[in-house]
């Protein structure tokens, strides 16, 4: 009878200590649960504002480009500007200097 006392005794330590076991991988999982919950919620929290933060980028986006568009027309159209002035300016001077010349020259005409 000693024998079988002794064998259920073992068997029992044996069990407690695969119950233990369980208990302890229990805890791990729900610790880890916990972490992917948590984790889960941070990424909620931070990627909910991502689509209007994205739109309004967009926009942004948008807006900027229209606005470039509109600086690299009024810059073309001042480029033409200083090159009609400084084409005038050229004139002026050839037109000056003709009319230097002629009045130091009387001798001198412009053909025309």
């Amino acid at each position: 009878m000693s024998f079988v006392i002794v064998c259920n005794l073992l068997i029992a330590l044996v069990n407690l200590y695969i119950a233990w076991r369980v208990w302890k991988l229990r805890e791990f999982f729900a610790q880890a649960a916990n972490i992917l919950d948590n984790a889960a919620q941070g990424t909620h929290n931070v990627l909910s504002a991502a689509p209007e933060l994205v739109y309004n980028g967009q926009r942004g986006s948008r807006s900027l480009r229209q606005q470039y568009q509109k600086l690299v027309f009024q810059l073309q159209r001042v480029q033409q500007v200083l090159r009609l002035l400084s084409q005038a300016q050229t004139i002026w001077r050839v037109g000056k200097r003709a009319t230097a010349k002629q009045q130091s020259n009387p001798g001198w005409r412009v053909r025309g």
